[in-house]
């Protein structure tokens, strides 16, 4: 009796089928596995942008709580020298009325009113080139070659009082930007490397490191309220908060927004005059 030999194996075909339910099945784990991997870097972008806008918001409320009192006999103007205002994105100063919220890029407040050593500070995200004054003497000169800060990021900037002389009074400004006119009480007039029409500061920066950003930048947009109130006779608007709002973008794509109401103990009016020697005529 011959014995039967076993000789089935594996196909050709069932190979074939094999090795494709193997390639749908990699594909398969590597579609769920890329999703993770994007999911869980998304997730700590959007965790890192929610970082981001904390420290930014966190940063501009202890600044805007050292906005000053105002001094009712400074200058015979009511809002004397503690006042604060906002500006848009050109610079302009944004008129404010009882009762009506308005909004602005910029945010300007006098930080000191200190004799001799008053100065007014801005925050916004719009960056610096400029040039730095202190003490009657050029300490920096930034430009995109030396130290300009670049805009998307939180700055802080600080301009001096000087006195202008006009028609009828002296008046205190603040000046953001050499002048040359005789009319003008200026120190900055004279100092070398300094020319009429420069932008110049007292002091500025980045009030965080740019590796805190994590390659986000930020948008500000700072809202006020005024209320109208009467001082020694004198319609007044009172600001009691300030609205700070940050959007935090990344490569052009907005991530996150967040907004803080930031209150302000200190007697405070809102400012339309003008405050800067770049709104003189």
């Amino acid at each position: 009796m011959k014995r039967q030999l076993n000789n089935k194996g594996v196909t050709l075909t069932e190979m074939i089928v094999s090795f494709a339910l193997l390639a749908i099945f990699l594909v398969a784990v590597t579609i769920v596995m890329t999703y993770a991997v994007r999911n869980y870097y998304e997730v700590r972008r959007v965790m890192s942008s929610y970082s981001v806008a904390d420290l930014v918001l966190d940063e501009i409320k202890n600044d805007i709580n050292t906005m000053q009192i105002a001094k009712h006999e400074v200058n015979n103007a009511p809002y004397g020298s503690g006042y604060v205002k906002l500006r848009n994105d050109s610079g302009v100063g944004v008129m404010g009325t009882a009762g009506i919220e308005i909004s602005g890029n910029t945010i300007e407040f006098v930080a000191s009113n200190k004799k001799y050593a008053t100065y007014v500070e801005q925050i916004d995200a719009a960056g610096y080139k400029g040039k730095m004054i202190r003490s009657a003497k050029l300490t920096k000169n930034l430009t995109d070659a030396d130290g300009a800060l670049p805009s998307g990021y939180l700055t802080v900037r600080y301009y001096t009082a000087y006195t202008a002389e006009e028609t009828t009074s002296l008046k205190d400004y603040y000046a953001d930007i050499a002048r040359a006119d005789s009319t003008i009480l200026d120190s900055t007039k004279g100092i070398a490397g300094v020319a009429a029409g420069d932008k110049i500061v007292r002091d500025c920066e980045e009030r965080l490191p740019t590796d805190m950003y994590e390659k986000f930048t930020v948008k500000l947009t700072f809202s006020v309220k005024p209320v109208a109130e009467t001082v020694n006779g004198v319609s007044m608007l009172r600001v009691k908060s300030v609205n700070a709002h940050v959007d935090v973008y990344q490569d052009g794509d907005l991530k996150y927004v967040k907004d803080r109401d930031i209150a302000i103990q200190n007697p405070v009016y809102y400012n339309n005059e003008k405050t800067l020697y770049s709104e003189l005529p």
